[in-house]
């Protein structure tokens, strides 16, 4: 991609997720595959984050992913983001200040 925002995430409309803040984001270049909805045979760069603490006792947090789609076009004004998806992979007991390794 070129920098060009092609979908804005907003986590307050997610009710499972919208009491969080989010600790820095990890990118993993072309996957080989994915464990995930959409992940199969999906060489695009998945985005990968965590819950940040919030202050309280930090214990419960989400870990969270997104993925362009396979055969995904950004160089069409008109690309159709509706199915675009951040995924909560698992609820953890943890929350973390740190990009995933």
């Amino acid at each position: 991609l070129d920098g060009e925002v092609v979908y804005r995430f907003e986590s307050r409309s997610v009710l499972s997720i919208q009491q969080h803040h989010f600790a820095p984001v990890e990118i993993a270049h072309a996957p080989e595959r994915g464990n995930y909805k959409g992940g199969e045979g999906n060489a695009n760069d998945v985005i990968m984050w965590g819950s940040l603490p919030d202050g309280s006792d930090g214990s419960m947090g989400d870990t969270m992913l997104f993925q362009l789609p396979r055969g995904f076009d950004h160089s069409q004004a008109s690309a159709d983001t509706e199915d675009f998806e951040v995924q909560v992979l698992e609820s953890v007991p943890w929350t973390t200040r740190r990009k995933p390794a």
